[in-house]
């Protein structure tokens, strides 16, 4: 006869392992990765291709980091910078979060600089107000403190009369300027 806490023990073992399983069949990873490749393309102020070196393409979004949309004040511009300090250099992106349209989001590095913290000091984007789409509490106060001070010194995007964040864009709060 089985006891009620062999029982229970063998459930919750149960369950970890169906966790585990569904965390790999599904693509999610539980920490950090590390992808190395070269940019081949960037599609705007915070989204480029990396191509590893396995011949692999991944979409990357820039983790904690939120640019202009295309079609947006300075949404031109803030692609352009993103493709000055990335595109045909070799990246680390260190990741371990996925967002729903296809973009693993993570902190991309160039010879160890921080691109998303680049942006941010450039005046190129806002830093996300999503929590769950934040780096490190470390660099969630770096990115701060590189945003308020774009903002200061009117760097980038802070330098419009009223610059309008891309997820108030997306929403149509905003006509176009």
């Amino acid at each position: 006869m089985v006891t009620r806490p062999l029982v229970w023990h063998l459930s919750l073992v149960l369950l970890a392992l169906m966790l585990a399983l569904s965390n790999t069949v599904l693509g999610q990873s539980v920490g950090v990765t590390t992808i190395r490749g070269t940019v081949v393309s960037v599609a705007d102020g915070d989204t480029l291709t990396v191509l590893d070196g396995d011949h692999i393409r991944h979409k990357i979004g820039l983790l904690g980091v939120d640019a202009p949309e295309k079609m947006q004040a300075f949404g031109r511009k803030s692609k352009f910078s993103l493709s000055d300090l990335t595109l045909l250099k070799q990246v680390e992106v260190k990741t371990g979060q996925y967002v729903q349209d296809g973009r693993t989001l993570g902190v991309v590095l160039v010879q160890g600089e921080d691109v998303n913290l680049s942006q941010l000091q450039r005046g190129m984007a806002w830093m996300d107000p999503e929590e769950r789409k934040s780096p490190s509490a470390q660099d969630r106060n770096a990115y701060k403190e590189a945003q308020a001070l774009a903002k200061v010194r009117r760097l980038g995007l802070w330098g419009l009369n009223k610059p309008v964040p891309p997820w108030e864009f997306r929403q149509g709060k905003t006509q176009h300027r």
